[in-house]
């Protein structure tokens, strides 16, 4: 159970950070595409339409880039979910092999320790007889 709840704790702030990086580098391309887009205005040497005209197709590029970059994060996610995933079940097929192997070598020393306990019963036993 503690091994599972550290997993969970394991795989979700490990996702966090992958997305939130992937989400400024998000962040960082609108800004850039919004910063560039107002220099653009301020500076347009041509006439209204034309310029609305460039705004448009640029609007529609950016559109279309936004798309693809949002796609790409939605994939990158989806395959670092996939992967977390994977290193969580080996985690929790190491951790449960440790614990079973704990357990067999708790059993074996217990079985140990009955047996040297029936063993000084009986030399205990066989020391009393002699007297």
């Amino acid at each position: 159970m503690v091994v599972k709840h550290f997993n969970q704790l394991f795989i979700t702030n490990n996702l966090k950070i992958r997305i939130m990086n992937s989400g400024k580098v998000l962040l960082g391309v609108l800004a850039g595409a919004a910063v560039g887009a107002a220099l653009g205005l301020l500076f347009a040497p041509e006439k209204g339409s034309v310029s609305r005209q460039q705004i448009s197709r640029k609007g529609e590029d950016f559109w279309d880039d936004l798309k693809c970059k949002f796609e790409d994060l939605i994939s990158s996610a989806s395959e670092e979910i996939k992967d977390a995933k994977s290193d969580a079940e080996d985690l929790y097929a190491k951790g449960k092999d440790k614990v079973n192997e704990v357990k067999n070598e708790a059993e074996n020393l217990y079985a140990k320790g009955k047996e040297s306990v029936k063993d000084t019963k009986n030399d205990f036993k066989n020391s009393a007889s002699q007297l």
